[in-house]
């Protein structure tokens, strides 16, 4: 693996487990066992993919998630899933990862259920944006279960759909959970604020 993929699996890794504080370009690199310029490189792609924002003086740090971005994240999210689960597939069961923590349990699995989904999408480039498309939305999900309890039963139900072969259902159900992160978005902000 190149030195500026490495950089960049390891923030994406970081920020998907909720690192919230900033990236120092030095530290990181040290903390990795790399030179600067390939933690900059992968930094600053970071950046074009509005995972982390760079900051005027030097210095990164992980992007704010407001409500207006959260409501943005999750229509287009919808919009690939239900792309995603329109075409034909075959259907997996996903697995079922059990966190200790709560809230970190309800986002693994959301991001699960996302990456069965992505897998068995003929389409390359929807594979390819909902799993992009997921990892930013990744501190959302963790945030959203503690917001509102509909957002644990739709999940669920989702899973039993997927588990069930029930596109149709499953659709249906994707498009709900969509609509509690567009309904709660300014709750959802302030949780993470808050985190």
């Amino acid at each position: 693996m190149r030195e500026a993929e490495r950089a960049h699996a390891y923030v994406v890794i970081a920020l998907r487990d909720g690192h919230r504080a900033p990236f120092p370009l030095v530290d990181t690199a040290d903390r990795l066992h790399l030179s600067v310029t390939p933690v900059r490189d992968a930094l600053m792609r970071l950046t074009g993919e509005r995972l982390v924002e760079a900051h005027p003086r030097g210095g990164f740090s992980p992007a704010r998630l407001t409500p207006v971005a959260i409501a943005g994240l999750a229509q287009c999210h919808m919009a690939i899933c239900a792309l995603a689960l329109r075409s034909r597939m075959l259907l997996a069961s996903p697995a079922r990862p059990t966190p200790p923590e709560p809230g970190a349990r309800y986002q693994a699995r959301a991001m699960t259920l996302c990456a069965a989904i992505a897998a068995h999408q003929r389409n390359g480039v929807i594979a390819d944006q909902l799993l992009l498309l997921s990892e930013r939305l990744a501190p959302v999900f963790a945030s959203e279960a503690h917001v509102d309890p509909a957002f644990q039963i739709n999940l669920e139900l989702a899973h039993d759909d997927w588990r069930g072969r029930r596109l149709h259902a499953l659709r249906r159900r994707v498009a709900e959970l969509a609509r509690l992160r567009l309904r709660n978005a300014a709750a959802i902000a302030a949780q993470l604020e808050a985190t």
